[in-house]
């Protein structure tokens, strides 16, 4: 649902609202967390845990690594209020990260989360 929601923000209201980072980026950054959303509910609808938990953590993690090197780039062009939404989305995603991690190491190999 969180994936959905930064999806969401990235790819409609962020645009609408001019944060200084260029569509094109939102919109990939959108089109990124459209696809770690269908792996996610994927992964909870066949009930796949252990290794596939630690793939969305890895590709959540570059997902930061990403975002805080879009931000970076393209640091004088964004706006206070832009700045302060990735760098809230990059916090958010960064324990997700580890609560996925956790939860990952604790589960055997080929578990199934219950």
């Amino acid at each position: 649902m969180g994936a959905l929601a930064s999806a969401f923000m990235l790819g409609i209201v962020l645009p609408l609202l001019g944060t200084g980072m260029p569509d094109l980026v939102l919109r990939a950054l959108a089109l990124a967390a459209v696809v770690f959303s269908v792996y996610s509910i994927s992964c909870f609808v066949l009930r796949k845990g252990g290794r596939w938990l630690k793939l969305i953590a890895l590709a959540n993690a570059l997902y930061c690594v990403v975002t805080f090197g879009l931000l970076i780039s393209f640091f004088d062009d964004v706006t206070w209020p832009g700045r302060a939404y990735f760098v809230g989305e990059i916090l958010i995603i960064a324990a997700l990260v580890a609560v996925e991690v956790r939860h990952a190491q604790a589960l055997p190999e080929g578990a199934r989360p219950g």
